[in-house]
């Protein structure tokens, strides 16, 4: 077929960013959420994206887990992803019986985009019991539990954080050997990944740059970003203190 004829399809995803002013308004937003993600679906839209984040309303229905379960019964076609799941606030051998249990309810349209989470949201960590200096052991370590639960049984697994015996897990993922993983890196550009798992055998593979738009943020996004930095001064002041 000549260039000229070739047909080049795109396919569009929408990021829900679903930010709630105040606690009176989080049942109204989830509900639009749902119907909006349904409305995509209509739309022709290839996937939805769910965030995670607690305490602030900064993603209203802060298990996205959950939350996917109600969208995986909504709707038909469009695929299920997160942007993303933030490894250390899981068990590993829960997050994989729930990963595997949205699998088989979404009939195989899930997605999972992996993070340590964000030093700029320590006060994640700490509402979770943690800190944030270990987030990248604490993640690779989940993610190796998290894949070889998908393929080997029984294992035995003696890490770091984590110390298991599991016979076998149920129910085995629609996507086999399991989900798509990808990996989201922060930095001057951030780094977005869609793996093909027939073609690259189960292992997760990135591709695609979206560069952050540096322009002067929205009011609300300032403000954000300026408490952010704060406590990350601050937490920064506080190892100066700890190691003094």
């Amino acid at each position: 077929m000549e260039r000229s004829q070739q047909r080049i399809l795109m396919k569009f995803g929408w990021l829900t960013l679903s930010m709630s002013p105040s606690p009176a308004e989080d049942c109204q937003r989830i509900d639009q959420i749902i119907d909006q993600a349904c409305a995509a679906e209509r739309m022709g839209f290839s996937d939805v994206w769910l965030t995670e984040h607690y305490f602030t309303g900064e993603s209203v229905y802060n298990d996205s887990l959950m939350f996917a379960a109600a969208l995986a019964m909504k709707t038909e076609k469009i695929r299920i992803g997160f942007a993303v799941v933030q490894m250390p606030f899981h068990h590993p051998v829960r997050l994989a019986v729930q990963l595997a249990l949205l699998d088989n309810l979404s009939k195989g349209r899930i997605d999972v985009g992996i993070g340590k989470g964000t030093v700029y949201n320590e006060y994640e960590f700490v509402g979770h019991g943690l800190r944030s200096h270990d987030s990248r052991e604490r993640m690779a370590e989940a993610v190796d539990i998290i894949e070889r639960a998908w393929r080997e049984a029984p294992l035995t697994y003696d890490g770091k954080f984590h110390k298991i015996h599991i016979p076998a897990l149920r129910p085995k993922p629609v996507q086999q050997p399991g989900p798509p993983l990808e990996q989201c890196h922060h930095d001057r550009q951030c780094v977005v990944g869609h793996r093909d798992a027939k073609e690259h055998g189960g292992k997760r593979h990135m591709s695609g740059h979206c560069r952050v738009d540096r322009r002067e943020p929205r009011p609300v996004l300032r403000a954000a970003h300026q408490l952010r930095h704060a406590e990350h001064q601050q937490q920064q002041r506080e190892q100066q203190e700890h190691q003094a």
